[in-house]
C-alpha cells in the first residue's frame, strides 16, 4: 500500500470515528480545572465545564464531585433545576465571587464548598440518578499537569485539549500558557469562560513572555467544543473499534460467583480482544488471543472465570487496551438482580436496567408484576377470604413498593398483605399498582366474585358421620380470618406401626378458640415433600388439641430422623428436628421440652416416660383414638341443629370436636351421662351415643 493510500485510509477512519463519537461520549465534560487556587488565595480554585453538542444540554440536580482527603468521594457542588449548558459555552464553578477572586467576573454557579487537592485529584461530574457522565484525573499522586510554582511565580491551570477524548487520560491534558478571563494585571495563566485564548478575549492579559513563545498554541481548535485531531496531533485515540463497557451485574440473584462485566463492540469492524484488560480493584484480566468480537456482539465475563469481585455496594471497572484506559465506568449499588447498563437508546448514558442481558442488547424494559394467589379462592357463597401476593417474572428483583386496592374501599400497601376477607356478595375488582427498581409498573388486576348465601332453615335430622362429613364439604368454601398465633407443634409420630398412619399434632395452649386457614407445615424448608397448607375446614378450641394424617397432609416423614416446621401466616416459623426413633414411638413436647415417648397419644397431653410393662404398652395403644373418627370429625362444619345415632366401638368412643378430643367409656344402661363441651353434647344412654349440635 502506498503512502499515499495510507494517509487517504487513516483520513477517512478518522472522519467516521467522529461521526459518531458524540452518541458515545458526554454531552457535558470538565474542560479546565483550576486546582492550586490563585495568588491571591489557595482557596481561589474554580472548574470550567463544557458541552459537546450542538443543543442545550440540562444540567439540572447534577453534582460535581471530589475526593477528601480521606479518599471519600465528597459532593463540593450540585447544579440547580434549570441549570443548562448552551453549544459552544463553557460556564465556570468557582468557590468565590469575583470581588474576592482573579477571576474578571463572578462564577456562573458559586459553592463555598468547592476545594481542590493538589494531590491525588479525581473530579467526577454526575447526573441527577448519580451515574457518571465524566471524569477528570486518577486519583493518584499529583495531578496530570497544571503548575504551582513553589518559588511564587505564576500559577496555570490545567486544560483539556479534547472534549470528546477521556478526562481520565494523562495525554488529554496540559499546562494552560495564555492568560484571560482574569481581572486586569493578573499573574495568572488560565481561560475561565473560554475555549482558548485569543487577540478577542475579553480581560485578555499579556503578563507572560511564555505566552508569545507559544503563539501558536493560539491558533489551536483542538480546545473547541467540535475539536478532532489533526494529523500532527500527539494524541492517539485508544479505542478506535469502539469496543466498551456495556453492562455490569454485581449484585445477581443467588451466588456472588454469577457476578459478571460485560463489553460490547459498538463500531463497525471486528475487533481482536488479545491485548485488551478488564481491571477492577487492583485485579485484572487479559483476554486470550483467540477472543474476537464482531460489530454488534457483547461478550460477557464472569467472575468464575475472572476472579474480579464486583462489590454490592459500587466500584469502578475500567477497560484498558494495554496500558491506555479506553473506557471506565464507576457502578453504583443497584438492587439484587438488577444490573447497571448503556440505554439502549442514549448509549453515552449509563442506568439502572431490571432485565438483565448477558450476552446481548441491553433494554430498558420492566419486569411483569402479577397478583398470585397463596391461598383461598376467588369465588365463594356468602363471603369470601383470599391471600393474595404480588409476584414478578423469574429473575427479577422484587417490587420496591405496592399498593394492593381490594375494590370494597380496603387497602394495604404490602407486597405480601396477610389475608382479605370479602364480607358481603357482590363483583370485586382488585388493583395491584407499585414501582420496581426501574420505575412504576402497569397494574395488575384480579376478579373476584362472593354470590348471596341461601337460606338454610333449621331443623332437626338425624344421619351417620358419613352424612355429616358429605354436607360439611359442601360448605367448606366458606373461608375464616387465621388466628395469628396460639397453635404450637405439640407431638410427632413418623414410624408408625403395622395398618397406622403418621401423624402430626398441633396444641392450643391460648384461652380462645382459633383458626388455622392458612397457616402451613412443612418437613424440610425449600425441599423435601410440598408444603402443606391448613385449610379453613380446621380449627382447634382454647386447650384443645388438632391431629393431622400424612394422607390429609401429603408429607412423608422419614423414620431415621426428620424436621416439621409450622408456619404462621405472618411467616412465624416453629421447627423441631425429629432424631431417630423405633417404631411406634412418637416425639413429644412435655414441660418446654421435647423428649422420646413410648406412649403415642394424639389428642391428648403427652407423657414422656416410658411403659413399665408390655400390658400397659398394649393398654396404652389400646387407647389411641380411631384416625377415621378424628379426621371424620374435626371436618364438621354444618350450621344447622343435628343429631346422630351410632353405637359404641369396644367399649368406647372418641369424639373430635372444635373443643378438643374426648374420651367417652360406654355408660351402663341404667344411666344417662351428658359432657357439654363448646357448643357439643354428648349424651350416653341404653348402650348408644347420642352427638348433638347446637347453634
Amino acid at each position: 500500500m502506498t503512502y499515499g493510500w495510507r494517509l487517504t485510509f487513516f483520513g477517512v477512519f478518522i472522519l467516521f470515528f467522529f461521526c459518531i463519537s458524540p452518541h458515545v461520549h458526554a454531552q457535558v465534560v470538565l474542560s479546565e480545572v483550576m486546582w492550586m487556587g490563585s495568588d491571591l488565595s489557595t482557596s481561589d480554585e474554580w472548574v470550567e465545564i463544557a458541552s459537546t453538542v450542538d443543543t442545550s444540554f440540562s444540567i439540572g440536580g447534577w453534582t460535581l464531585t471530589s475526593l477528601a482527603s480521606g479518599g471519600l468521594e465528597t459532593t463540593i457542588a450540585e447544579f440547580p433545576l434549570g441549570a443548562a449548558v448552551d453549544p459552544g459555552q463553557y460556564l465556570v464553578v468557582s468557590k468565590y465571587g469575583a470581588d474576592r477572586s482573579r477571576l474578571q467576573s463572578d462564577g456562573d454557579f458559586i459553592a463555598s464548598t468547592v476545594s481542590l487537592p493538589n494531590t491525588k485529584l479525581l473530579l467526577r461530574l454526575r447526573d441527577a440518578s448519580g451515574a457518571i457522565m465524566d471524569e477528570v484525573d486518577d486519583g493518584i499522586g499529583d495531578p496530570f499537569v497544571g503548575d504551582n510554582p513553589s518559588g511564587g511565580g505564576p500559577k496555570a491551570s490545567m486544560e483539556r485539549i479534547d472534549l470528546r477524548l477521556p478526562g481520565t487520560s494523562k495525554d488529554n491534558w496540559r499546562t494552560t500558557t495564555l492568560s484571560c478571563g482574569f481581572k486586569e494585571g493578573s499573574s495568572i495563566f488560565g481561560s475561565p469562560r473560554f475555549a482558548q485564548c485569543d487577540s478577542n478575549a475579553a480581560g485578555s492579559s499579556s503578563s507572560s513572555s511564555s505566552a508569545s513563545s507559544s503563539s501558536s498554541d493560539s491558533s489551536d481548535s483542538s480546545h473547541s467544543s467540535f475539536s478532532s485531531i489533526s494529523s500532527s496531533s500527539s494524541i492517539e485515540n485508544p479505542n478506535p473499534n469502539l469496543l466498551l463497557l456495556s453492562e455490569i451485574l454485581a449484585d445477581p440473584t443467588g451466588a456472588d460467583t454469577d457476578e459478571w462485566i460485560e463489553v460490547g463492540n459498538f463500531g463497525e469492524e471486528t475487533v481482536d480482544l488479545f491485548g485488551w484488560i478488564i481491571e477492577r480493584g487492583g485485579g485484572s484480566y487479559h483476554y486470550p488471543d483467540h477472543a474476537v468480537l464482531h460489530p454488534g456482539e457483547r461478550i460477557s465475563l464472569r467472575k468464575s472465570l475472572s476472579g474480579l469481585s464486583l462489590p454490592n455496594d459500587g466500584g469502578t471497572v475500567s477497560l484498558l487496551s494495554g496500558s491506555t484506559i479506553a473506557d471506565q465506568v464507576e457502578y453504583p449499588k443497584t438492587a439484587e438482580g438488577v444490573s447497571f447498563g448503556r440505554s439502549p437508546e442514549d448509549v453515552s448514558t449509563w442506568t439502572a436496567l431490571c432485565i438483565p442481558t448477558e450476552g446481548r442488547g441491553n433494554t430498558l424494559e420492566k419486569p411483569d408484576v402479577d397478583i398470585v394467589v397463596q391461598s383461598g379462592k376467588t369465588s365463594g357463597v356468602g363471603s369470601l377470604s383470599i391471600n393474595v401476593q404480588a409476584a414478578v417474572s423469574p429473575g427479577s428483583s422484587p417490587p420496591l413498593r405496592c399498593r394492593f386496592e381490594y375494590g370494597d374501599g380496603s387497602v394495604s400497601d404490602a407486597c405480601n398483605p396477610s389475608y382479605h376477607t370479602f364480607t358481603h356478595s357482590g363483583d370485586y375488582e382488585i388493583i395491584l399498582t407499585g414501582e420496581t427498581s426501574c420505575g412504576s409498573f402497569v397494574p395488575a388486576r384480579l376478579r373476584v366474585t362472593v354470590e348471596p348465601e341461601e337460606e338454610d332453615p333449621i331443623e332437626e335430622e338425624t344421619w351417620d358421620f358419613e352424612e355429616e362429613e358429605t354436607a360439611s364439604s359442601a360448605q367448606s368454601s366458606a373461608f375464616c380470618d387465621p388466628s395469628a398465633s396460639g397453635a404450637i407443634l405439640s407431638e410427632v409420630y413418623p414410624y408408625p406401626g403395622e395398618d397406622e398412619e403418621e401423624w402430626i399434632e398441633l396444641h392450643n395452649i391460648s384461652d380462645e378458640k382459633i383458626q388455622l386457614c392458612g397457616w402451613t407445615i412443612d418437613d424440610v424448608r425449600s425441599g423435601g415433600s410440598h408444603p402443606f397448607t391448613i385449610t379453613d375446614e380446621f380449627a382447634i378450641a382454647a386447650g384443645g388439641y388438632l391431629v393431622l394424617s400424612g394422607e390429609e397432609t401429603g408429607l412423608k416423614l422419614n423414620n431415621d430422623g426428620d424436621e416439621v416446621h409450622l408456619i404462621s401466616p405472618a411467616g412465624v416459623d416453629q421447627s423441631v428436628s425429629v432424631p431417630k426413633l423405633r417404631v411406634e414411638e412418637s416425639y413429644a413436647y412435655v414441660d418446654g421440652q421435647w423428649c422420646v415417648s413410648e406412649e403415642a397419644l394424639p389428642g391428648e397431653p403427652n407423657r414422656c416416660h416410658s411403659a413399665s410393662s408390655s400390658s400397659e404398652r398394649s393398654t396404652a395403644k389400646a387407647k389411641k383414638p380411631s384416625r377415621t373418627a378424628v379426621t371424620k370429625s374435626a371436618k364438621k362444619t354444618s350450621k344447622a341443629k343435628k343429631s346422630a345415632k351410632i353405637s359404641a366401638l369396644d367399649g368406647s368412643l372418641t369424639v373430635h370436636a372444635g373443643s378438643g378430643t374426648l374420651l367417652i367409656t360406654k355408660a351402663s344402661e341404667d344411666r344417662t351421662l351428658e359432657l357439654l363441651v363448646a357448643s357439643i353434647s354428648i349424651i350416653t344412654f341404653g348402650g348408644f351415643f347420642v352427638v348433638r349440635r347446637y347453634l
